[in-house]
C-alpha cells in the first residue's frame, strides 16, 4: 500500500475527498469547507507553521484506490518563556 505525499493538486483533492466519503453514512458529520481545510497547511495562513511544519500523505491499496489520509503537523521545541512577574512569596 503505497504512502503519497500530497505534492500537487489531484492528490490534495483526493486528501479533501476522503473524509465526505468515509463519512457519508454519518448523518451527524458535517464536513469542513475545502478552503478551511487548505488553510490548515497553508503557512500563510496557520500561524504554527512558525514553530513547526505539516506534511500530508494519502494512502492508496494495490489498485490505487484512496485507503486513507494522514495529516500530521511537526512542531519544534519552543523556548521556555521568561516570567514576567516575579513569584509570589
Amino acid at each position: 500500500m503505497p504512502l503519497l505525499e500530497v505534492t500537487d493538486a489531484q492528490r490534495a483533492r483526493q486528501f479533501l475527498d476522503l473524509p465526505p466519503r468515509l463519512y457519508r453514512n454519518e448523518p451527524n458529520w458535517i464536513s469542513p469547507l475545502d478552503h478551511e481545510i487548505e488553510a490548515v497547511f497553508d503557512p500563510k495562513k496557520n500561524t504554527n507553521f512558525q514553530h513547526g511544519e505539516a506534511i500530508r500523505w494519502i494512502l492508496t491499496d494495490a489498485s490505487g484506490r484512496l485507503s486513507g489520509a494522514l495529516p500530521p503537523l511537526s512542531t519544534k521545541p519552543r523556548p521556555t518563556p521568561t516570567p514576567r512577574c516575579p513569584p509570589v512569596a
